[in-house]
């Protein structure tokens, strides 16, 4: 993997005390007439990917990714695939993501408008999620292996030129969300006894930071994406079992917190963050997670 070193001249997020509620403008992401949307990833120049369903669709159970690039949707379909979700687009718009043909899932980018499939981790269940791609072609996700480790969780991956690396932060479970250019991996830390509780992390020069959010409560906190500046987004859960978004700027040496939710939300999903500090995520309205619509919110 190529490190940058790289000054950037934009605005930093707004550094506020712990858990200060940020002011956002939202705007809906609802494409195709959806029924069921959620907004997983933005670049700096604010286009926006994730996965939606229509009446169809759902009835099918099944999903199609989108592109919302200047406020049009484009719908992405890997050739052939029953399913397609879009998780993670660059900088230079290279999309990553999802699909499947019937049999198990498998990865694929899409570049100027062609799919290219990627190879197959080795050794797991055939269910691989690919998360995350940065301007270095760097992708990360998550997989079960096989044999099944002895807590039966899974491990998060970078996949580098082709190449599969396990990330392991040392606990029962393992899932990496987001990477940068520089190559900070942010992600999932989970333990399964004697309580199950998540943490977020992020893994940079090969040192995991467990990450918390102040007052997280029932299943605990997600990292789920990470800026060129190093601020990281995420979700964690208060003593209701409720989720809002979060942005976590200064990690780990000076951390300011912020929480993010949807107006007339139940629960907020953040998924993804740009050097802007616009965030991406996933708004629930109802008491079901069927009722989710996608939301992009800017400073």
């Amino acid at each position: 993997m190529t490190r940058k070193k790289m000054f950037y001249m934009f605005a930093a997020c707004l550094a506020l005390p712990l858990l200060t509620v940020a002011t956002y403008e939202f705007k809906t992401i609802n494409p195709f007439s959806s029924v069921d949307t959620s907004a997983r990833g933005i670049n700096d120049a604010g286009d926006v990917v994730g996965d939606f369903a229509d009446a169809t669709l759902a009835t099918a159970g099944s999903e199609s990714g989108f592109l919302r690039h200047n406020g049009k949707y484009t719908k992405i379909n890997f050739p052939g695939a029953l399913d397609t979700d879009a998780n993670g687009i660059s900088d230079s718009g290279d999309i990553v993501g999802t699909y499947d043909l019937g049999s198990g899932d498998h990865g694929y980018v899409l570049k100027h408008g062609k799919y290219k499939a990627l190879p197959d981790p080795t050794n797991q269940d055939g269910f691989p999620d690919f998360n995350a791609i940065n301007d270095e072609g760097d992708i990360v996700g998550v997989l079960t292996p096989t044999p099944a480790l002895p807590s039966g969780g899974n491990r998060g991956f970078l996949l580098d030129d082709g190449h599969y690396t396990l990330i392991d932060c040392g606990h029962d479970q393992t899932e990496a969300n987001g990477i940068n250019d520089d190559g900070d991996i942010v992600g999932e830390c989970t333990d399964f006894t004697p309580t199950y509780a998540e943490h977020g992390f992020l893994l940079r020069d090969g040192k995991f930071y467990l990450i918390d959010a102040p007052g997280a409560a029932c299943d605990g906190t997600l990292a789920t994406g990470i800026s060129e500046k190093g601020d990281i987004t995420g979700t964690f859960n208060d003593a209701n079992c409720h989720s809002h978004g979060f942005v976590l700027k200064g990690f780990p040496k000076n951390p300011k917190w912020t929480t993010v939710d949807a107006p007339g939300a139940t629960d907020t999903k953040v998924a993804g963050i740009n050097e802007h500090c616009d965030v991406v995520g996933t708004a629930t309205t109802g008491g079901s997670n069927d009722n989710n619509t996608g939301f992009k919110a800017e400073k």
